[in-house]
């Protein structure tokens, strides 16, 4: 079942759908942005603060953080 499905239910029975918190601060951003521009990866900075790669990337992308390419890839 598609998510959209799910929430369309919820949302017909008047279920409140629970709040997205972010799970990196301010504060843990910078510190993360810091450990990643001093060579560290997305993934190993992730698992230093908890998180999933994808996370860190999406917040640094939010604060303008310049993301690297990845090894081996070429960018176009």
């Amino acid at each position: 079942m598609h998510r959209t499905t799910v929430l369309e239910h919820l949302e017909r029975r008047a279920i409140p759908r629970r709040r997205n918190l972010r799970k990196l601060t301010d504060t843990d951003v910078q510190l993360a942005a810091q450990h990643y521009l001093g060579g560290d990866s997305l993934e190993t900075v992730g698992k230093q603060f908890g998180v999933d790669a994808r996370t860190v990337t999406r917040e640094f992308r939010t604060a303008g953080v310049q993301i690297r390419n990845r090894r081996g890839w070429e960018s176009h």
